[in-house]
């Protein structure tokens, strides 16, 4: 396998600290180049949030590659309507 075909099979955040590391640039670095604060920073590369429209954008154009390379096409912390209504299920339980 690749290097590109495993990046690609990477979970987001994982991708973001291979890219960090291509770079050779340590967590302080890159979030101070992006401007932003060391912890929100942190919190994306260890998948604990996931980055809004806006730094997504950022960090890929930073990168030099697309949205959809690194964070593909939706937003694996999202709710869903049936994760909602089964969680509101359990609620009346």
């Amino acid at each position: 396998m690749s290097f590109t075909e495993k990046m690609l099979t990477l979970p987001w955040y994982k991708k973001l600290t291979a890219l960090r590391l291509l770079k050779d640039l340590t967590q302080e670095a890159i979030a101070g180049e992006l401007g932003i604060h060391l912890d929100t920073y942190r919190r994306w590369e260890s998948g604990k949030h996931y980055p809004g429209r806006l730094a997504r954008r950022t960090l890929a154009r930073y990168h030099q590659v697309t949205e959809i390379e690194v964070f593909g096409g939706a937003n694996p912390n999202r709710k869903t309507r049936k994760d909602v209504l089964a969680w509101l299920k359990l609620l009346k339980e």
